[in-house]
Order: structure tokens, then sequence, then C-alpha cells
């Protein structure tokens, strides 16, 4: 077994059930540039072609050979799968079961297991070794565009980044920007559009709530603020009255009495402040109480593969955060009640003085009971106001945030555009000679492209122009591989497609393909591109796995 020094790679895949009177130990060797799953020129199925991409995937982390929707375990049973990975003239050797696909074991030269991690680790340990720790994904979720395997992902030719059918273009767009390593000049920008974000939503809660009340509009706004405006000026002259009803009295008792009404008011404020601060107290004491009943069971039914040991424990630390604060609040809510107790008291002593003062202290007292109507009126018709400008601002800052986010993206998509789109030109020069135009990719928003051949909608070209954008990205980026199965091949012209392997074959990564068409229409020999790429040969007798799975009970 051997390996250029410093090139990453995987080397082998060793596993019983390839072994042949031709390959007993069953070993699959692969080398840096192409590798090819060679099948025939009448192109047969049921050979194993998708199956052995899903055993190099399988290498490489992926769950899907070891999916019983592939049939792979149900025709040859539950089996383990040896391979070697290279990385700076290092061999690494591991062995993983099909039926336990959640482990990986490290091995010793002998693939005898000496080690045993979770394949999340795995992955984690081919991030850090192909140089990818700092793009900001999983490993996974980095390659999944770029493994096309029949059963695991069926590719969009005019949407070549979808990992899947159901992930939305801004998420494909992502993950091309960590690619190109320039996520880290957005990922601030993001945090803070998600905090506007968080913010204006948990604003808009609290509106829906009932505990905030804004103005409805600009009009009522402007409305509000005529009628505080009115509004201060009845206190103004509240404030007059009780001062001439003040000339009544003479001068020692009309300055005790005023003494008397401006603490009974600053201790009345108080104890209406007090009042309210108390009543959140209690909202927010009855919403600690709340209890989560949520089924983990019924979520890992929902999420399959999800953590529910790590959700159980955010939950636990919720729970611990709840009762801390709730004794914090109850601590705070008896302090509060002491000094409401105290106020009380002292409103009751300077009350008892105020009524020596006889008829003029209950006429000042209706005058203060119409000064408070008033000032709670104008409080309220205040805090609307100032909810209103609350929530422009929150909406304000949202914009400003999203705007300098997409601003940035878009800067960083118009330069990978033209970095891909150079490259791709230059390949394409190489594959057709100049005889066609190049495919493009062209971003319209952080969540939005085209790609494709222009004025060329064909299934051919489309599928030609994927091929071009994955060499260009293996030239590009640190993508350290791709795997593509024969289904798309086939709708490629002869000398497009031999063009595509002779660019994948130049390349210092690898580049896993299954090839139904082994030679050109002009004649029956093999071209040189694809026996040098060949790793394995398939065929109606010497089947991957000794049998068609269309014909199980026929075995070569």
């Amino acid at each position: 077994m051997s390996t250029d020094k410093g090139f990453s790679m995987l080397v082998e895949i060793v596993c019983d059930r390839l072994a042949n009177s031709e390959n007993p130990e069953g070993i699959v060797p692969f080398h840096k540039g192409l590798n090819a799953v060679v099948g025939t020129k009448s192109g047969d199925n049921s050979i194993g072609k998708s199956s052995m991409l899903l055993l190099i995937d399988f290498a490489f982390g992926g769950s899907s050979y070891a999916d019983w929707r592939t049939g792979i375990v149900e025709h040859i049973g539950n089996h383990e799968v040896c391979f070697t990975h290279a990385f700076e003239g290092k061999l690494y050797r591991f062995r993983r079961s099909t039926s336990d696909e959640r482990h990986v074991a490290t091995c010793d030269e002998l693939y005898r297991p000496v080690g045993r991690q979770t394949n999340d680790e795995f992955c984690d340990w081919l991030l850090r070794a192909y140089s990818m720790e700092r793009m900001g994904g999983t490993f996974r979720g980095l390659m999944s565009p770029f493994i096309q395997i029949w059963r695991r992902l069926d590719p969009d030719i005019a949407q070549p980044l979808l990992g899947n059918r159901k992930e939305s273009a801004r998420k494909s767009i992502e993950r091309l920007v960590k690619l190109f390593e320039r996520y880290d000049e957005i990922a601030h920008l993001k945090a803070e559009a998600t905090k506007a974000a968080e913010a204006q939503k948990t604003f808009a809660a609290l509106c829906g709530s009932g505990y905030v009340v804004p103005a409805s509009g600009n009009r009522e706004y402007e409305r509000n603020e005529e009628e505080v405006q009115a509004l201060d000026s009845r206190l103004q002259a509240l404030m007059a009255k009780s001062s001439e009803d003040l000339l009544d009295l003479d001068a020692l008792k009309a300055e005790r009495l005023s003494e008397l009404k401006s603490e009974l008011s600053q201790l009345r404020r108080a104890r209406t402040r007090l009042v309210s601060e108390l009543t959140l107290m209690e909202e927010d004491l009855g919403l600690s109480s709340f209890r989560h009943t949520a089924s983990f069971k019924q979520l890992e039914a929902l999420f399959p593969g999800v953590n529910l040991a790590r959700v159980e424990e955010l939950e636990a630390f919720h729970r611990k955060l709840c009762r801390i604060l709730k004794e914090e609040c109850e601590k705070e809510r008896k302090l509060k009640e002491a000094q409401l107790a105290s106020i009380d008291d002292s409103i009751s002593e300077l009350e008892a003085e105020v009524r020596e003062f006889g008829s003029i202290s209950s006429f000042s007292k209706a005058v203060f009971d119409e000064y408070s109507r008033v000032e709670r009126k104008r409080a309220f018709l205040e805090k609307q106001n100032e909810a209103f400008m609350e929530k422009k601002a929150l909406k304000d800052a949202k914009k400003e945030a999203d705007d300098r986010l997409s601003v940035t993206e878009m800067a960083i998509l118009e330069d990978i555009a033209s970095t891909l789109n150079s490259t791709m030109g230059t390949l394409n020069d190489e594959v057709s000679g100049g005889r066609r135009a190049a495919p493009e990719i062209e971003f319209k928003s952080p969540s939005s492209y085209t790609f494709g051949i222009p004025h060329d909608r064909g299934t051919g070209a489309g599928t030609s122009g994927m091929y071009l954008l994955d060499a260009a990205l293996l030239m590009d980026t640190k993508l350290p591989f791709v795997i593509h199965d024969t289904v798309n091949l086939k709708q490629i012209e002869d000398s497009s497609m031999f063009g595509l392997l002779g660019v994948y074959s130049r390349s210092e990564k690898q580049v896993f393909i299954a090839i139904d068409k082994t030679a050109s229409s002009d004649g029956d020999e093999l071209p040189k591109v694809v026996k040098d790429a060949a790793v394995i040969a398939l065929s109606p007798g010497r089947e991957l796995f000794g049998m068609s799975f269309a014909n199980p009970g026929k075995k070569s």
C-alpha cells in the first residue's frame, strides 16, 4: 500500500463481501484523481455500481449504505467494512459495521480494533484532517451536495448546490460561502441580524399579550401628543387651584398643609409604582412555574437522530435557571411588600394630620383626585407613544442589520461567482475546445441564484455544466472529493463526457464515479482515461457482491 506524501485520500476499502476468486481479500484500492467504478457498454443494471459508491460514502461517514432502503443488508446480511485514509503521508485505518453504523473503530495495520469513537466524532476528525474546520460547518453538511448517488441524492442541474430536495436556496448558498472560507466575514452580521429579529419578535409577543400597547400608527401617535399637551395644561391649572385653596389658611398652617400634600403626593406615587412592580412580579412568578410537558420521544420521532441527552440537559439547565430566578424574585417581592407596608403607614399618618385641617383639606383632596386621574391618563398616552417609538426603532434596527448583512453577502457572492465562472470557462475550453458556451452561476440575492449554460437548456448541457461546477470547486476550494453516479453521466454526449473525465483524472483530489459508457460510439475499445481510472470492473456474472439484487437466487 502506498500513497503520495502530503496527499489526502481514501486509500482502500477492504470487505469480505467483495471477495471473489480474482480478489480473495476483497480489497478495492484507490488513487488520487479519477476513480472509476466501471460497468458495461450496454449499461447493465443491478451489478453493484451504485452500491460501490455507497460503500465509498460509508468510508467517509455516510450512512445510506447501511440503510434498509438500499437493500444491501437485506441481501447480503450485516457485515464489517475496513478502510484506510491517508493524510500527510500517514495512514489511518478504521473498521465500521452495518449493524452499528453510529460507531467507527480505529485499527492497527491488520485492521484489529484498538479504539472506538462515534461516527460524528469520526466525521469531525475528517473535517480537521481535510483542514475544513474553519469553514463553520459539519463535514457531512459541507459535503452533502457533492455525494450524488442514486437513492441518496437526485441532483437538480438547475440548482446544483442543493444538499437535498427540501433544502432552501439560502442554506445551500451559505454552504458555498463556507467552502470558500468567507463565512467568518458575515458570521457577526448574521448574529446581529438574528438578535435584531429576536428583539422584534419578543416585543411583538409583549404587544400581543397586552403588556405593552403601542399607538396603532402615526395618526394615533400625533393625537396622543396633542392630548398629552392638553393634559399638561390641565395639570398646571389643578396645581394653581390647589395653591389658591391654601390662601384661606394662615401662613404657618398653609406651609404645613402644603408640605403634607407634597409628601402625600410623593408617597402615593411611590406606592403606585410599588404596586405596579409587585403586580408584574406576581405575573412573572406565575410564568416561572410553567412546567414543560413536551415528550422528547415524540421529538425523536419527528427528528430521527436528535440528541435527546443534549435536549434533556438543556431542559434541566432551564429548570434550574427558572428556580434560581424565582428565588431571587421571591426575595425582591418580600422586600417591596415591606416597603409598601411602610409607605401605607406613612400615608395613614399624614392623612390623619391633613384631616385636622377640616373642609379645606377635603376640597384640596378633590383637586388632588382629579390631578391623579389626569396624570394617569397622561402617563398611559405617553407609554403608548413610547411603545410606538420602540416598535419603530426595533423595526428600523432589524432592517439596518438585514441590509448590512445582505450588502456584505452580495459582495462575497459576486467574488465567488467571478472566481467560479472564470474557472469553469477555462475547464470548458479543455472539455469542448471552445465549441460550447461555459456554464455560469449568478446570485440574485443571498437566497437566490441561477445556474446553467446561456441559451442552452438541454439536459446534457445542464448535466455537463454541473460536473464542471464540481471540478471548479475542487480547484478553487478545499472541497476534498466528489462522488457521481452513472445515471447523470448517461445524459452527456461522448466527447464532452470523456473530456470531463480527463479533467477529473488530472485533479489533485479524488473523484469517484460509476460509469456505464465505457466506450465511445465510434468503437469498442475502452478509452484510456477510463482504463487508467478503473478501480473495479462490474458486469453480469461479476457483480459487486457476487449476485444481482434483481435476481438474488442466481449467484456468480
